[in-house]
């Protein structure tokens, strides 16, 4: 029988895990509003292409110092799973930033949560607002954040699988390797002109140095989660950063909403502990799919789980 004690420890520290993932969430989404809205520099691609550096840098080196030859056999055996991760990963990415050139904060973050029931935002649509951005193009921009919330879904299933199977360190690495080479080539097919006309400033600067650090820290703390409890938790976890989100634009942008969102934060933490109430049952033997190898875990991080 499990120890009512370990339980309540599994559940807070999910709990506040998921939440530093959510608040970076929010951080993230609301420096990408500043950089597209008040500095009128449109790069989704560019924006994301240091944080799939900084993964490719950190964990990479990490697992080739670690273990080499295990590391070189797993890019041998299944380094097209992390292609494909990469390349969803990236697009979501893409789309998601994109989004924001065409629409408002708050309208993009709920829309990132299209697969749940949409009357919040039409219930409250006209009571939820920016006084300082006006939207170009609302239906464009519902468009590629749905499109986004996709690649997300799909990613978030694969790296689920990944990270049950490989040492998380190993699928941030290839995760960054591979985004770093698809990236790359987007940016230079789709933003090079962009960012020759772009006069960089401080502002700018730290407006692009702060959305990679709080994005490296949420891919760093996902693959956590994803063992600690699911990918379908994660995704109920970020939730919340539509509510970040709006506190940040009321006082950073203007937003005007109701008390509806409030009741809303409360009740999807009450959702979120009640979730993890039970520890998710994972199959002992998950799908084998060739190149994939079970082995035992000395670190619930650094090795395989």
């Amino acid at each position: 029988m499990e120890n009512p004690k370990n339980n309540i420890s599994h559940i807070v520290k999910s709990v506040i895990l998921s939440q530093i993932v959510s608040l970076c969430v929010s951080g993230a989404s609301s420096l990408t509003t500043s950089l597209t809205n008040k500095k009128k520099h449109f790069i989704p691609a560019s924006q994301s292409f240091f944080l799939y550096f900084m993964l490719m840098v950190v964990y990479l080196s990490y697992a080739m110092i670690k273990n080499r030859n295990g590391t070189i056999d797993s890019f041998k055996k299944i380094w097209y799973w992390y292609f494909l991760l990469a390349l969803v990963d990236v697009e979501g990415n893409y789309f998601v930033v994109k989004a924001y050139e065409y629409t408002s904060l708050l309208h993009a973050s709920l829309l990132d949560e299209w697969t749940l029931p949409s009357f919040l935002m039409v219930w409250d649509n006209n009571k939820s607002s920016s006084s300082t951005f006006t939207p170009k193009n609302m239906l464009k921009g519902d468009i590629f954040m749905i499109i986004g919330a996709t690649c997300y879904a799909v990613s978030n299933i694969l790296l689920e699988y990944i990270v049950r199977k490989q040492p998380i360190f190993e699928a941030l690495g290839f995760l960054g390797l591979f985004g770093t080479l698809i990236d790359g080539i987007q940016i230079a097919a789709l933003e090079r002109k962009k960012l020759s006309n772009i006069v960089w400033d401080g502002e700018i600067i730290s407006y692009i140095a702060g959305f990679t650090i709080l994005i490296f820290i949420q891919y760093s703390l996902i693959p956590i989660l994803i063992r600690q409890s699911s990918a379908t938790f994660v995704s109920l976890a970020l939730i919340t950063a539509d509510i970040y989100i709006l506190f940040i634009g009321i006082f950073a942008f203007g937003y005007k909403a109701s008390d509806i969102y409030i009741y809303a934060f409360v009740f999807i933490l009450a959702g979120l502990v009640m979730f993890n109430l039970v520890p998710p049952i994972i199959p002992k033997h998950l799908p084998q799919y060739r190149g994939f190898t079970d082995r035992k875990s000395s670190h619930p991080f650094l090795d395989h789980p």
